[in-house]
């Protein structure tokens, strides 16, 4: 079996999409078929396939003897219509191309009953009207000299003209100017033989609206014929959102692999300073398996749940699902930063900048940066006394105040207050953030600034145990202290002392 060179994750999630996926390797064998596919053509062991030339599913000159098509074959021998794309990608086993197979049976009926009841379009306006005014995809009929003669509402739209503006145009006004003289071409050898197709197997087509943005498309072309002539039918549909969530999709592994490989062999050298190396390591890929799951399992399926949604209608429905994507790809980031945070301080490669800055107004645009992460209820409370400039590394307090910030929303209830104050005096500044949560028990707060520490009864919310550790060393670059004040369900009070902040000279 075809081992992906990441978590076992990664492979379960393969799994259970609700897409036929097959993994080719560059001698056209399939390495790795998953759930849907098998269950796509009738498969029950993947054991059937794997190591079988691709074309015992779709082979490559199995076409409709008059289109281009193609067919998939099911175990038993029936076939039914497809639809592939194709995206190589490369791992440390080799080169290979990962196969996404739809089945347009459902499409290609409704396609075929369209064409029928409109065999003539003269005599059936009327029913081919409404129809034809309310699909929720582009059409555009053009002649045989391939200049528009009708285009619904839904393509003018999609365009951005009005009726006037493109009836009797030749259809090149609809494709950026830098394909124009091909397509001139591809048009008239199409004429000549018209025939049902989809257009460029295997390619990225774009189109161009009236304001000369480009936008990626899928255009299936159907010939008909009426007394007043020949002419083709185009159903054009925007696939701007598809292709985002399929990049997206075929770029997280490679990204996620990268980024998991440099930053723990970042990590690794590091602890191999200290004698608990190998405890250490342990940890780590525990702690890392547990953290990635959840944001990847996230990402996958709002991935392939935006796919579905192709209508501009349900464009609420794929923004809350891209929206997810983007949230999930940022907590991976931020767990990746804290490994990558942790190896830098444990080498020494953090350096302190000090600058002056104003320390009232930074952490006032904190408490609204991260305002929109607050749980139902929950609000900030904040005061400031004494001198708003202060004399320290920005970027290092940023980091503290806002780790401070995100345990006391994470670790507090709804509808409850999280109390900050800053308080600068003489050389001495004084940060405290105190919230009512869950609270710390004595024997934990012994061990609270420890890496990958976490308390007892936190083990069911999401952390790395590496935050506060991180504040701690970041404090202590800084010339400060932090200490913590809290008993059990009696929420937590932080403070952080910062010595010789006074102005620069």
């Amino acid at each position: 079996m075809f081992v992906l060179n990441s978590s076992e994750e990664l492979v379960e999630m393969f799994n259970n999409v609700s897409l036929g996926i097959v993994a080719i390797n560059d001698r056209g064998e399939m390495v790795m078929v998953n759930r849907f596919a098998l269950k796509q053509f009738g498969y029950s062991d993947e054991k059937d396939l794997t190591g079988k030339q691709s074309t015992l599913l779709i082979p490559h000159n199995h076409t409709d003897k008059t289109t281009t098509e193609l067919y998939g074959i099911k175990k038993g021998g029936l076939e039914f219509p497809v639809e592939v794309s194709f995206s190589p990608f490369e791992t440390r086993s080799g080169h290979y191309t990962l196969a996404f197979i739809s089945d347009i049976s459902v499409r290609k009926n409704a396609e075929r009953a369209l064409l029928q009841t409109n065999k003539d379009l003269e005599q059936k306006v009327h029913e081919f009207g409404a129809l034809f005014n309310n699909a929720a995809i582009g059409i555009v009929t053009v002649n045989k000299i391939s200049e528009i003669v009708m285009c619904n509402p839904y393509a003018l739209k999609q365009f951005g003209y009005t009726e006037r503006e493109l009836v009797g145009k030749k259809i090149e006004l609809l494709i950026p100017n830098r394909y124009q003289d091909k397509h001139v071409s591809h048009r008239d050898k199409y004429n000549i033989h018209p025939h049902n197709r989809t257009m460029g197997i295997g390619l990225d087509l774009f189109a161009m609206k009236k304001d000369g943005t480009e936008f990626p498309v899928e255009v299936s072309l159907s010939p008909y014929s009426t007394s007043s002539g020949q002419f083709t039918i185009a159903f054009i549909s925007d696939i701007t959102i598809r292709k985002e969530a399929e990049k997206a999709l075929l770029d997280l592994n490679t990204e996620l692999e990268q980024k998991v490989k440099d930053r723990t062999e970042s990590l690794i050298e590091a602890l191999a300073k200290e004698k608990d190396l190998n405890e250490m390591k342990s940890r780590f890929v525990s702690m890392a398996s547990h953290e990635f799951r959840t944001p990847l399992s996230t990402i996958l399926s709002s991935a392939y749940l935006a796919l579905k949604y192709e209508t501009t209608e349900e464009q609420p429905k794929r923004e809350k699902h891209i929206r997810r994507v983007v949230s999930s790809v940022n907590m991976l980031i931020d767990i990746l930063n804290e490994f990558l945070s942790l190896g830098r301080i444990e080498e020494g490669k953090i350096q302190v900048r000090t600058a002056e800055f104003d320390i009232h107004e930074m952490t006032s645009g904190i408490i609204n940066e991260m305002s929109n992460n607050l749980k139902q209820g929950q609000s900030f409370e904040y005061r400031h006394t004494g001198p708003d400039l202060l004399k320290s590394d920005p970027s290092l307090m940023t980091h503290i105040i806002m780790n401070l910030f995100s345990n006391a929303i994470k670790f507090s209830p709804e509808n409850s207050v999280i109390s900050v104050c800053t308080k600068h005096c003489d050389d001495t500044f004084t940060l405290t953030v105190k919230d009512r949560g869950v609270g710390i028990s004595a024997e934990d707060r012994e061990h609270l600034f420890e890496r990958f520490f976490r308390g007892r009864n936190v083990s069911n919310i999401q952390g790395t145990g590496l935050g506060l550790h991180i504040i701690k060393k970041y404090a202590e670059l800084l010339n400060g202290t932090i200490t913590c004040d809290s008993e059990l369900d009696q929420g937590a009070e932080f403070i952080v002392t910062l010595k010789n902040t006074c102005k620069l000279s």
